[in-house]
């Protein structure tokens, strides 16, 4: 927001500049006729460029679509992956140039530029009020089923008093059995 307004002060002095050489009785108008001689030139230089960097600015100014601490993955468009906890990364800093994002399951911290994550599909597990949250459960092949209900009923126990945070429990089941390594993936 502070750089909005900051490029929205340029734009007033700019403004403001124009407005002064008039009254003084300049003409501003022969100087900007050259000067936009230039910038068109520059332009076809520098169009991809600056049509990365503006797609980037939209992206945080207009859509907003994460908040510093937000828990977000990003894929591709075409992609069929939805929301996967295990890919995730964490929101530090968001400036209208960049993103510095921390990867969930590594702490590596990655600076992106704001134009490539425009072209990204990105998920955010923080605003989606519906999301489902996979937790991989792992007991010992010795677990009774007694124990398995009793851990079961105490989470559900947690969800109801922090109903703030947590509707209910989607499913519980069995995914994996490994007898070798003796762990049954609940």
């Amino acid at each position: 927001d502070t750089v909005l307004e900051r490029t929205a002060n340029y734009f007033f002095v700019f403004f403001l500049a124009i407005v002064l050489m008039t009254i003084l009785r300049f003409d501003p108008w022969s100087l900007l006729l050259s000067v936009s001689s230039l910038l068109v030139s520059f332009s076809f230089a520098l169009g991809p460029s600056i049509s990365t960097f503006v797609g980037g600015v939209l992206l945080i100014a207009d859509r907003r679509p994460y908040d510093i601490g937000d828990r977000i993955v990003i894929n591709s468009p075409t992609s069929d992956d939805a929301f996967q906890p295990g890919i995730t990364w964490f929101v530090e800093d968001v400036n209208l140039s960049y993103t510095t994002l921390r990867f969930a399951a590594t702490n590596e911290v990655a600076t992106i530029t704001n134009g490539s994550l425009a072209q990204l599909r990105i998920h955010n597990g923080n605003r989606d009020q519906n999301a489902l949250v996979t937790v991989p459960l792992f007991f010992r092949v010795t677990t009774t089923h007694e124990e398995v209900m009793q851990f079961y009923h105490t989470v559900e126990v947690f969800i109801n008093e922090n109903d703030q945070a947590w509707k209910r429990i989607k499913f519980f089941r069995t995914e994996s059995l490994n007898t070798t390594l003796g762990y049954i993936e609940y």
